[in-house]
């Protein structure tokens, strides 16, 4: 490396205006310690200067030129004057013995690093160079190299290299305080420092929670030169010292200014230099010790707020108000910054882009311009514009209609001769338009009183913000009442219903606004001033999507701030300008970009997701909507996996239209319980009405049973289900709540976890068994685990008896225990309940659709729904697998989900056709296999089964186990179309009976 740096010099001494080799000069000096070749190269063997016409043609990272005049002597760079000619290294040694001639001084220092300095000193004695702090000698001299000797007067100057930086220090010192020995010299250092006096420049210009960057500088005077370095200090001790990593040509071009050394620096690992959980985080100036920022980091913050707390915490970053400006202190790339003019709140426009879809932008219209209407009544000091850009559309329904509708609604109307595209045709507006701007996708429809309350937050917010966004249906993070989730909403009225409760709640002395990591380009409001400061969107992302977090990413790195609304709700259909394809393609392409542009963004948004600080707001609005219900409340106690337990609801609900049913669910379903992240669940339970678009999540005991409590009047009952899920003391709350709420409550059995740890009646050895007494039930306990499904009811599960006394008292309290077949009530009753109904569920209303046509030729299996192991996955997999040798012609079809899929799936005779959503759907699927047989394997006591009602609707052939409600229901079906078996069938056997049954009318 020396001898490179040689080389560069001698080159630059006969070619000083190669401007390559200054900044490869530049970047060489950064990775070597030579101070002594950094201090003569950096300041005074300077590069030509460059004429104003020169720079202009020059590319937009012109090279690193640093010359001999100050920066003041030329503000005008487009001004010529005279500068000094380049000098040559003998030139500076005559120019160092000349100053310590003048003043007096037996050394002069040349040049200061993070970690040395180089003195000029007027005598060599190496043996006792050293640094004094008081009387200590400090730092000792590390090199010594004779430089020059004048042959006129016979002063001699040596190169002294000592090490002035020492992180292990207890107090640092600037290196002003300290004094300087050479032979039998001694004196203050700081006399021998001119130059230092400058203070260091730092600019912020990115935080992700683990990494800093930004670019520093420092403006050196007369002869010292300096390599610009920062101190990492943790409540005042020094950490870390933050060298410079590269040049920022870049920066030294937006500077234009001579006398800088711009270079880039890169501090990782922040949140390991702090150690305790809050402490005072500080960088400051090595040499000077001067602070450049100083904040209390906290160990407790959010990913967001640490981003906002260091992005602001610092000298020179974020944005700020002074005199009608905002000061965008981050310094853009090739440009000086410049104040921001404040622009203010007196007029807004609104952009619709259309494409396609007639339907929905109508709607989105005509909403829009209904809440201008009120905006404008409520706020008339504030000048409202609705405008509508078709970008050549090709639907003819727009083309043909979107001149009458905007005529009509007085919208204004733009027409692209072309396809710009969403960016390019926001971009535009944006350009041609002076006041703040709202964006609203053509397939938004926004409440009545949105656009009022987006005014009324943006007129309550400062300068610094830049964008404001609404809650949704769907909107990721905005959406409610469930988050990152495409909530359906039934109609218009539903849409204001929900807008109602949103404002209602946020009257009641909420905040209207809510800061936020980023905005949602569904409907985003954007200030004029950010617009100013930002720019426009980067139509690097093309189509779209991505664009407006790029933005957002952009505006909140200069200090901008990005809020919610949360006052205000709109209604968004998504995924209507481009084909599921299109989009697909888009959004990776959008996500790659922000993943390389900003790699601490999908971080901070699951955090954001995870911590989930839009709940509480979420919650007011669900209770509110409970509380406006105009029917009386039904609430039901249930599990989290949905499935048969979700049909019996709906089927209650469509029976009983005049009550509004609410569902009490556990956070944790099966899979998390079987994968053990049952823990990391934020909330415990969720508190339901898909009715009422109502939800509120929490824990049980703090959130959702005072909610109850609050609804006592309207609760007419309640229902137990399920409590798969469930823990011991939850459900213990449970019925404390219905007691002092004064609920009477009946009791579903859908299955037999009340009974039996196991919940299915399978035992250890993976077989049906009856409701055993206690010794047997012991051992099944002792030799297989218990069900995952309930293994959060431990210590009962381990003890049969402590178990059955647990539910007992809860199964006696009920007005009813529910059962859906004599079986399973006989079941019940040997346990000695009498308390017993038999009640057959009220099914959800099917389709009127024709049979399935069949004949006595068909060998094709269909099975119906989730098949999990105890209904019969292993038995299916056997019976499939001996069916091969049996009959090869038979083939098994699966509509639905089975637990051993990856098992099935290795089998020839064996095909999975999905899932399905409807019956319809399921019909749609069955009539295109040629006369399938229904076939269902299940190995418990089945307590309705929803798709054997299903397989009978369509008139299907039936193979079922004489077992719980398939035997039940089917044995009073005199009919050649079902084939009840023993379960006590052998694979074999039941394989046999599947190939060989011939099921006919």
């Amino acid at each position: 490396m020396a001898m490179h740096l040689d080389t560069l010099r001698q080159h630059l001494l006969n070619a000083p205006d190669d401007h390559n080799a200054w900044a490869e000069l530049a970047r060489a000096l950064l990775l070597e310690d030579n101070t002594e070749v950094a201090a003569f190269a950096q300041q005074f063997a300077a590069a030509a200067p460059i004429d104003a016409q020169e720079q202009e043609q020059s590319s937009p990272s012109p090279p690193l030129a640093i010359t001999a005049s100050s920066a003041d002597d030329n503000p005008d760079p487009s001004i010529s004057v005279d500068r000094p000619p380049p000098l040559n290294l003998e030139q500076v040694a005559r120019e160092a013995a000349i100053r310590l001639e003048q003043s007096g001084l037996e050394h002069l220092v040349l040049s200061v690093a993070a970690g040395t300095i180089t003195i000029a000193a007027r005598q060599s004695s190496s043996s006792n160079a050293c640094l004094l702090l008081g009387d200590e000698r400090t730092h000792v001299q590390t090199r010594e190299q004779l430089i020059y000797r004048d042959p006129a007067t016979g002063v001699r100057i040596a190169c002294l290299t000592l090490q002035p930086i020492r992180l292990t220090a207890a107090s640092p010192q600037p290196l002003q305080a300290y004094g300087f020995a050479y032979g039998h010299q001694r004196g203050p250092l700081s006399e021998a420092m001119p130059g230092l006096q400058t203070p260091l420049q730092i600019h912020l210009e990115g935080w992700d929670g683990m990494r800093l960057r930004g670019w520093m500088a420092f403006a050196g005077g007369d002869l010292i030169a300096r390599v610009p370095a920062l101190m990492a200090m943790v409540d005042g001790v020094p950490v870390q010292m933050i060298e410079p990593t590269e040049v920022r040509l870049d920066v030294m071009a937006a500077l234009q200014k001579p006398f800088k050394l711009p270079c880039g620096f890169q501090l990782h690992g922040l949140r390991r230099l702090i150690r305790r959980q809050s402490s005072r985080f500080e960088l400051c100036d090595p040499i000077t010790h001067d602070v450049y920022g100083s904040f209390i980091l906290n160990r407790s913050r959010t990913f967001h707020e640490q981003i906002l707390q260091v992005s602001k915490g610092f000298c020179g970053f974020g944005c700020q108000e002074r005199d009608g400006e905002v000061v965008v202190t981050t310094m853009p790339r090739h440009q000086e910054h410049q104040p921001v003019p404040i622009v203010k709140h007196h007029k807004l426009d609104i952009l619709v882009p259309v494409y396609k879809n007639w339907a929905l932008t109508r709607q989105c219209l005509e909403a829009l311009t209904s809440a201008v209407g009120r905006a404008r009544s409520a706020n008339p000091h504030r000048e409202v514009y609705v405008h509508a850009t078709n970008d050549c559309s090709p639907d003819d329904a727009v083309n043909e209609n979107l001149p009458h509708l905007c005529e009509q609604l007085g919208v204004i109307l733009h027409v692209n001769g072309e396809n710009l595209g969403f960016i390019r045709t926001v971009n535009n507006f944006m350009n041609n338009t002076s006041g703040d701007v709202l964006l609203v996708n053509s397939d938004v429809i926004v409440s009545n009183g949105c656009i009022h309350q987006l005014i009324s937050a943006r007129e309550a917010l400062g300068a610094e913000v830049a964008t404001l966004t609404a809650f949704s249906n769907n909107a990721t993070i905005f959406s409610y009442p469930w988050q990152v989730a495409e909530n359906p909403v039934s109609s218009l009225d539903a849409i204001e219903r929900i807008a109602d409760a949103f404002a209602r709640c946020a009257g009641d002395g909420a905040s209207t606004t809510q800061q936020v990591p980023v905005s949602h380009g569904f409907l985003m409001y954007i200030s004029r001033t950010a617009i100013k400061a930002v720019g426009v969107f980067d139509e690097y992302f093309g189509l779209g999507y991505g664009e407006e977090v790029d933005w957002a990413m952009r505006a909140a790195t200069m200090g901008f701030e990005h809020h919610l609304c949360t006052s205000s709700y709109a209604f968004h259909k998504g995924s209507v300008s481009f084909g599921a394809t299109t989009r697909l393609q888009a959004v990776q392409n959008s996500n790659r970009i922000i993943s390389e542009r900003y790699p601490f963004y999908d971080k901070m948004v699951e955090e954001f997701i995870h911590l989930d600080e839009l709940r509480q707001i979420r919650n007011r609005v669900g209770l509110e909507l409970l509380h406006a219900s105009p029917r009386p409340l039904r609430l039901h106690v249930t599990h989290a996996s949905g499935g048969g337990v979700d049909k019996y609801i709906e089927g209650l609900a469509e029976e009983n239209p005049d009550v509004q049913h609410v569902l009490l669910r556990p956070g944790r379903t099966y899979a998390d319980l079987a994968s053990g992240q049952a823990a990391a669940k934020l909330f415990n339970f969720s508190l339901e009405c898909s009715d009422l678009d109502a939800v509120i999540l929490g824990d049980l005991r703090t959130t959702v049973a005072p909610a109850i409590q609050s609804l006592k009047e309207q609760i007419t009952g309640l229902t137990l289900h399920s409590f798969v899920g469930w823990k011991a003391d939850e459900i213990e709350c449970l019925m404390e709540l219905s007691r002092e709420c004064g609920l009477a409550y009946d009791l579903v059995g859908h299955d037999y976890m009340t009974l039996c740890p196991r919940i299915k009646l399978i035992d250890s050895t993976g077989t049906f068994c009856e409701v055993g007494d206690a010794s047997r039930c012991s051992h099944c306990l002792r030799t297989a685990d218990p069900s995952v499904e309930s293994s959060l009811l431990a210590p009962y599960t381990s003890d049969i008896e402590l178990y059955r006394g647990f539910f007992a008292s809860i199964l006696r309290g009920a007005t009813e225990i529910r059962c859906s077949t004599l079986e399973q009530a006989d079941r019940f009753a040997r346990q000695g309940f009498s308390n017993l109904v038999i009640r057959e569920p009220f099914e959800p209303s099917y389709s009127l659709l024709p049979g399935v046509q069949h004949d006595s030729g068909s060998r094709n299996i269909v099975l119906i729904g989730g098949v999990s192991v105890e209904k019969g996955a292993e038995r299916l997999f056997q019976v499939a697998s001996l069916s091969l040798h049996i009959n090869p012609s038979v083939h098994f079809y699966l509509i639905g989900a089975a637990s051993n899929h990856d098992k099935l799936i290795t089998l020839p005779n064996y095909t999975h056709l999905g899932s399905y959503r409807s019956f319809n759907g399921l019909h749609d699927l069955v009539r295109n296999l040629h006369s399938p047989i229904a076939f269902f394997p299940a190995i418990w006591p089945e307590t309705w089964c929803y798709t054997l009602s299903e397989a009978m609707l369509m008139g299907l052939p039936i193979i079922a186990p004489n077992l719980g409600a398939l035997g039940s229901r089917l044995n009073g079906i005199d009919s050649p179309l079902i084939q009840l078996y023993s379960p006590q069938l052998s694979d074999q056997q039941l394989a046999e009976l599947v190939c060989a049954g011939v099921l006919t009318a």
